[in-house]
């Protein structure tokens, strides 16, 4: 799993921060999803986007996959919607390639 991140703008936001990032999964890659009670996801920790913690992110949708980041396990979750968008999302199986090469905007507050 390799995802790099393109640092953008950092704009001190009262006592916290805005960081506005790109975030690239890589030509190779094949989405993290072991199962057996492990979470999926690309890790995205606060370090990697110039953070000590993150209250708050949010990501771009990409593709027609919905990107979502979960703070508790600093992780970047793909989900996909079945027939378009009806139904309940499903997060990509392991060893999914559907996001090789592309480009996910984060924007997260913290400090």
């Amino acid at each position: 799993m390799s995802i790099s991140v393109g640092k953008g703008k950092r704009v001190k936001f009262y006592n916290a921060y805005y960081i506005k990032a790109k975030i690239t999964v890589s030509a190779n890659d094949k989405y993290p999803n072991p199962g057996d009670g492990e979470e999926g996801g690309y890790t995205l920790s606060p370090e990697s986007l110039g953070l000590s913690v993150i209250d708050f992110a949010a990501a771009s949708t990409t593709s027609g996959y919905k990107v979502v980041y979960d703070i508790a396990n600093e992780k970047l979750k793909v989900f996909e919607y079945p027939g378009g968008t009806a139904g309940a999302a499903t997060e990509l199986d392991n060893e999914s390639t559907v996001m090789r090469s592309k480009t996910i905007d984060v924007i997260a507050f913290g400090i």
